[in-house]
């Protein structure tokens, strides 16, 4: 979660719920951004659940539950799809409702599209950039000059659909990556879960699985399709940051869901027909459920 940006909301008695932000993010982004809750204390207590209504501008709706510790909930990409997202907090004990804010509304910024035009123009500025800052180390000298990291170049190296992987190459020899999506058709495109899998191997900082392990793997995610039962057995310790995505469809009949050595996921239930995404994290101490969402399958 590395560089994640957060957004805090403040709640008050009245049902009132007032962001720090408007906007949340961009089009398209999957766990970049993370909603941080303050609530008035009556409203602490260790019994209550606190529910997530979402309804998107195309009338989709999801129910994510808030993490109970930290009154806090990464936004997964199934909720960044259209330029706005409206949002109620549902809070209950016991099945009860005690609390029910007023509905938000939440805006995010359209995704980058890049006509070939465009492309290359951008291809062009990088090369512009590049040459200007190399330009700018040959002016330094001295005998300082060898231990200044400058870019020898910048290059797509790989293209998947309509995502682009550009490989920058450094004057130490190390090098790095960073990803373009460009639009389809004028609009925005999102990413679908083969997309996902594919720039994870791309890019390969997480491993991927269509199968779970009888013990989930650190940095993995996991995307087994329709099931009716899903057992996830978190590993008994990790590094602090380490994390496991998991992506599942709940089957008609309904999906049974157990975890174990992970919190947060004791009031989830994966519903019929919708797309259940689960991330966790390892804290330094215990696996920590960050978001557990569902989705209205299309």
């Amino acid at each position: 979660m590395q560089g994640i940006r957060k957004n805090y909301l403040t709640v008050y008695g009245d049902g009132t719920i007032v962001p720090d932000s408007d906007t949340i993010g961009y089009i398209g982004e999957h766990l970049a951004t993370e909603l941080v809750f303050t609530l008035p204390d009556n409203l602490l207590e260790g019994s209550y659940v606190y529910s997530l209504n979402f309804e998107d501008e195309n009338g989709n709706t999801s129910v994510g539950t808030m993490l109970k510790s930290t009154l806090t909930f990464v936004v997964p990409q199934s909720l960044t799809e259209t330029n706005s997202l409206k949002l109620q907090l549902l809070i209950t004990d016991d099945g009860k409702v005690i609390f029910n804010s007023s509905v938000i509304t939440l805006k995010l910024h359209s995704s980058v599209e890049l006509t070939p035009q465009a492309e290359s123009r951008y291809e062009g500025l990088l090369e512009d950039t590049l040459s200007k800052f190399n330009s700018l180390i040959e002016q330094l000298g001295g005998e300082d000059l060898s231990k200044i990291k400058g870019v020898i170049k910048i290059e797509k190296t790989s293209s998947i659909g309509l995502t682009d992987v550009y490989t920058v190459t450094y004057t130490d020899n190390t090098t790095s990556r960073f990803i373009i999506t460009n639009g389809r058709d004028g609009s925005d495109y999102v990413l679908t879960d083969k997309d996902k899998q594919d720039i994870a191997k791309l890019i390969g900082t997480q491993t991927v699985k269509t199968a779970l392990d009888a013990e989930l793997k650190a940095n993995t995610e996991y995307y087994i399709g329709t099931q009716t039962g899903v057992k996830l057995v978190y590993p008994q310790s990790g590094n602090a940051g380490d994390s496991i995505y998991v992506n599942f469809t709940g089957a008609s009949s309904g999906t049974s869901l157990t975890a174990e050595n992970c919190v947060g996921l004791t009031d989830f239930q994966p519903q019929s027909g919708y797309v259940c995404e689960i991330h966790a994290q390892y804290d330094g101490s215990r696996w920590v459920c960050l978001t557990a969402q569902t989705e209205a399958t299309v």
